[in-house]
């Protein structure tokens, strides 16, 4: 019988409950950001640095383990956090590996970004 009245408190409890709402959709975009990546802009996996230049493009430049890349990638709807962001743009990879063969590229991206802050409580 216990169980029951402790389910029935709970039931009566619940819809009362209310929770702080947070929309992380209004907070700014960095300017400038790093990333870590694999087969990004810095070839096989590397560093990349991303500037923000408006709400619709970022310019990034990677260097990575066998070649480094530039580009810039329009963002359509606008760059948005914690929404999806469908992107397209134009790039450049150089890819140079010892003693075998340097080649370079141009190519036109297409996807989705899913843009977030990680929340590091040690570097305020």
């Amino acid at each position: 019988m216990k169980p029951v009245i402790t389910i029935l408190i709970i039931m009566l409890i619940l819809p009362n409950i209310n929770a702080q709402v947070v929309d992380s959709s209004h907070y700014r975009i960095e300017k400038v950001s790093f990333s870590a990546n694999i087969m990004g802009s810095s070839s096989l996996f590397g560093i990349t640095l991303d500037k923000v230049l408006s709400e619709n493009f970022i310019w990034e430049i990677g260097f990575g383990y066998v070649g480094i890349g530039t580009g810039l990638t329009y963002y359509p709807f606008n760059i948005q956090k914690s929404k999806a962001c469908p992107y397209t743009g134009l790039k450049l990879s150089i890819l140079g590996l010892p003693e075998v063969v340097v080649a370079y590229w141009g190519y036109i991206p297409n996807g989705s970004n899913l843009l977030f802050q990680a929340e590091n409580k040690h570097w305020n």
